[in-house]
């Protein structure tokens, strides 16, 4: 009869588990890293989160960093960004000559570019469609109408633009009222400014920084899961009805004084620019839902972003020429139904841009926003002038063009 195996120890148990142990980790890792690896050499959409863009600013609260390349992502895109040596993205600009129209554009990220290159921007687009336009790209990110009307007022003189147009989205109402700093009042109908406050580098730097440990936004394979859980979670909360929108929206008891406060603002814009020799018009730029219908933003209302009929009347009260993209961006996804924003992001992609473009190219013409360089713009878009073309440019009324709105209401089909 043969004896009884002795049991295994305690302790060659223990050591038994923890090879096994030690050898899952191992495999673990390795398999992390031969996918980190296998990223960094097949995977071109990396970006590095976190990097600075923009610095505190004395008057504006902070502005772009000038001289500066950015490399810039989200879970939908990645770009680049050039800054020039004032901040303004795209080309440096030269002395003002008497060869090129110079039309300054001011705005916030959509003006920007968010989302799009250097050359997809509808500022330089613009310039690609007509030469002879010199269009400088001053967009900020996070900026209100307030913010917008300083820049003007601080290099207005060394810009000396022919033209200047602001980029209006919806949520510049609340943000030229409901930020700690940049708030604009009016008092007895009078605009009073805030008084200068510049956000502080920890601020700007915790708006911009990661928010996990440092070292992680330097591994391929973290950015790579990260995002798309990002999306994942977009839908996510599509599916369960939760809203993602909450941010710089009124209350409904504040909305009319903050738009009191709007028109104010764009009121002191228009005199600006005149005192520069300059016209002031403004482009509308509808917000992803009223262009497709189907995107279902979850958390916004609809008060807040339907604009177009408010910002013209201001327009009309104080003629100012209002562009509005709405019609040509809504008719365009209606024929085709691409995508003209990015989903969970939204800001305009690149198509967008494009239409952005055409539509103030047309609107410059035949608006004669730029009477002065109205014969370099005709030969830009190889137009002739026909005495129906004349009458019509000469007319108050407002003739269907994708929107535009000049001294009089939108003529209906």
């Amino acid at each position: 009869m043969s004896s009884p195996e002795p049991r295994p120890s305690i302790r060659s148990n223990v050591r038994g588990f923890c090879l096994q142990l030690l050898l899952l980790l191992s495999s673990q890792v390795i398999a992390l890293i031969v996918l980190e690896l296998a990223l960094r050499m097949l995977w071109s959409g990396f970006y590095l989160k976190g990097e600075p863009y923009a610095i505190p600013h004395a008057t504006r609260g902070w502005a772009n960093l000038a001289q500066r390349e950015v490399i810039y992502g989200e879970a939908e895109f990645k770009f680049h960004a050039h800054h020039n040596s004032i901040g303004f993205r795209g080309p440096e600009f030269q002395p003002k000559s008497g060869e090129r129209t110079r039309i300054l554009m001011l705005g916030d990220s959509f003006t920007y570019g968010i989302g799009v290159e250097d050359d997809e921007t509808f500022s330089s687009r613009l310039m690609q469609l007509a030469p002879s336009l010199e269009v400088l790209n001053g967009g900020v990110n996070g900026y209100g109408t307030g913010q917008e009307l300083i820049v003007l007022e601080e290099l207005g003189e060394r810009l000396r633009p022919d033209l200047v147009m602001v980029g209006f989205f919806w949520n510049d109402v609340a943000n030229n009222v409901e930020r700690d700093v940049h708030r604009f009042e009016l008092v007895d109908g009078e605009l009073v400014y805030p008084e200068p406050q510049t956000i502080s580098a920890e601020t700007l730097e915790l708006a911009m920084k990661p928010r996990r440990r440092e070292w992680l936004r330097y591994s391929y394979l973290y950015r790579f899961v990260s995002d798309r859980l990002k999306i994942v979670n977009f839908w996510a909360k599509m599916a369960l009805g939760i809203p993602h929108e909450d941010g710089d929206r009124l209350p409904a008891s504040a909305r009319e004084q903050a738009w009191n406060v709007q028109e104010a603002l764009l009121v002191r814009m228009k005199q600006r620019a005149e005192a520069l020799g300059s016209r002031l018009a403004l482009l509308v730029i509808p917000e992803q839902v009223q262009v497709q219908p189907d995107a279902h933003v979850l958390g916004l209302v609809a008060d807040d972003y339907e604009i177009q009929e408010r910002i013209k009347e201001i327009g009309r009260r104080h003629e100012i020429p209002v562009i509005d993209l709405l019609p040509r961006l809504r008719d365009t996804y209606a024929a085709n139904h691409r995508p003209l924003y990015y989903r969970s992001d939204r800001h305009m992609t690149s198509q967008a841009h494009a239409i952005a473009a055409e539509e103030i190219l047309k609107a410059l013409e035949r608006y004669q926003l730029l009477p002065n360089a109205e014969s370099r713009v005709s030969a830009d878009l190889g137009l002739g002038r026909s005495p129906g073309a004349a009458r019509a440019v000469a007319s108050p009324r407002v003739r269907d063009l994708g929107g535009a709105s000049f001294g009089g209401s939108r003529a209906r089909d």
